[in-house]
């Protein structure tokens, strides 16, 4: 395997972990006061158009190159980042609610 498709595959692995926190986290919310349910619905609303916005960035890596393929990954690294600490917040949204 190459550089790029190690890396690709290592963020799809991320993203795979990932979903399925944010699936236990959307059960977990449905049994959350309202108001807390509410607050977790906007964070999970947001972290699928970052995880939009990572899947559309990494599907770009596959026919890049050189310093394209540079300057992509560095973008899906930050999107994983965004993403990943989207999640964070969600998860203290419900463990402890505002």
């Amino acid at each position: 395997m190459t550089e790029k498709s190690d890396f690709r595959i290592a963020i799809e692995q991320r993203l795979a972990d990932l979903d399925a926190k944010i699936d236990e986290l959307r059960d977990r919310g449905q049994e959350a006061e309202e108001h807390v349910r509410t607050g977790l619905e906007e964070h999970l609303k947001s972290l699928n158009e970052q995880r939009t916005k990572l899947v559309e960035r990494l599907l770009g890596i596959r026919d890049a190159s050189g310093e394209a393929l540079a300057v992509l990954r560095s973008g899906v690294e930050k999107a994983w980042d965004d993403l990943a600490e989207g999640f964070s917040k969600a998860r203290k949204r419900l463990i402890k609610p505002e």
